[in-house]
């Protein structure tokens, strides 16, 4: 095991925030979400051969608020603040740059994906970058090659996580799994003597990355490890490096003028004294566990006592397996005058209370009405029982729920400024 000392100390910082978000369950509640949304809702469950039945109610929930804040265009505009022609005739051009920006990064899906991830887990991230080498040759190449990449929310580290502001922060880590080939290349184009090098090796995946284990890497020769983006601001702008545990393969740089991190995010709603978000799946859970339980119970109930069942006198039968048989004929030993059913007969089937019905048909309704996405809200009324007004009245009626999401002071865009 490597020491202490041997460790960087952006590493160390990196450990720290992997406690905080052991203590506070965040990597375990992510996958579970996930889990949820996608239909995975009885993993680890031993069943043996039965396959047990499920009633995804979340996923059409997330799916309809998602799409309600979503589908709302979003652009960047840049406006002068007085009447001055010349800020006019700049703003049009930075509000054209802003609009080719927004197509070669495909932001539009981009920000699906954020919002979508941020309905389920709570919060979620943008990472813009420029893809050129920091060098000389950067002052003088004025097209800058804008590169975003979308950010877990447990690959994210803050030194306050009570901090709800990510420019308030001291600094900010990204995690990621890079191929050690890459990190070693870097290393020595960064100039790193051959020692150092040596140093940047494999590692094992753990809870950190959702999704991601050992296993699921595809396994080369020199394997992949972590690497740590680590950010903070400066009098001079914002300051960079990059880490592994043991070796700082790309030193300190600054880059001037930017007084902003390159990070920005989405919280679907705000969570006190927390610098995450709560997201729509988190709190479905329980009901839908309880859904899924009762439908189970009922499912079994069936299988067990609602079809009929054949009593016989296995000594009077000759072929009594073939009761199952359509069309079979079976001989019998002894008949005599003695009637067949005296000797096989059907057991009706037991009745079965409809409470349980009524259960999971409540849980699922109120669940879904409570969440503003009932079935006046997501358009499923009967036509014939309502007119189109007032469906599409009671749909805006149960969007407004969602303004907080779509609103741009709120949202994933309003770091851009």
């Amino acid at each position: 095991m490597m020491q202490e000392k041997e460790c960087t100390d952006i590493w160390r910082r990196y450990q720290a925030g992997k406690d905080h978000h052991n203590r506070t369950n965040m990597y375990t509640q992510a996958e579970k979400c996930h889990r949820f949304y996608e239909g995975d809702q009885w993993h680890g469950l031993q069943a043996g051969d039965e396959e047990l039945p499920m009633l995804n109610f979340i996923k059409p929930i997330c799916r309809y608020k998602i799409v309600m804040v979503a589908m709302n265009d979003t652009a960047i505009l840049f406006s002068p603040m007085d009447n001055d022609p010349k800020k006019a005739e700049i703003c049009e051009a930075l509000t054209a740059f802003a609009a080719a920006q927004w197509e070669k990064g495909k932001l539009d899906s981009k920000k699906w994906a954020v919002v979508k991830n941020a309905c389920i887990t709570g919060d979620h991230y943008l990472y813009c970058f420029d893809e050129r080498m920091p060098s000389e040759s950067v002052v003088t190449d004025m097209t800058p090659r804008l590169k975003m990449r979308l950010i877990d929310k447990t690959a994210l580290y803050l030194a306050d996580e009570q901090e709800p502001n990510l420019e308030e922060q001291e600094w900010i880590i990204i995690a990621e799994r890079v191929p050690v080939e890459n990190v070693r290349r870097q290393a020595k184009d960064n100039g790193l003597p051959e020692a150092e090098i040596r140093r940047i090796v494999s590692d094992e995946a753990d809870e950190t990355q959702l999704g991601v284990t050992g296993a699921d890497e595809v396994q080369t020769d020199s394997g992949k490890c972590t690497s740590l983006l680590f950010m903070r601001k400066t009098d001079g702008g914002v300051a960079f490096c990059r880490s592994t545990q043991a070796v700082v393969y790309q030193p300190m740089q600054t880059i001037r003028g930017l007084d902003v991190y390159p990070v920005c995010g989405m919280r679907w709603e705000e969570k006190m004294g927390s610098a995450r978000g709560v997201g729509v799946v988190e709190r479905l859970i329980p009901n839908q566990i309880e859904v899924n339980r009762t439908l189970a119970r009922r499912a079994i109930c069936v299988k067990r006592y609602s079809f009929p069942t054949v009593v016989y006198d296995q000594d009077k039968l000759l072929a009594p397996e073939k009761l199952g048989v359509v069309g079979a004929s079976i001989g019998v030993k002894n008949l005599n005058a003695n009637p067949v059913g005296s000797f096989v007969q059907y057991l009706s089937p037991a009745p079965i209370s409809g409470d349980a019905a009524k259960l999971r048909a409540e849980l699922v309704g109120t669940s879904r009405e409570l969440e503003g996405a009932g079935e006046a809200a997501t358009g499923q009324v009967d036509p014939t029982k309502a007119s189109g007004e007032a469906i599409k009245a009671a749909r805006d009626q149960s969007a407004i729920s969602l303004n907080e999401q779509s609103a741009p002071t709120s949202s994933l865009w309003r770091t851009w400024r």
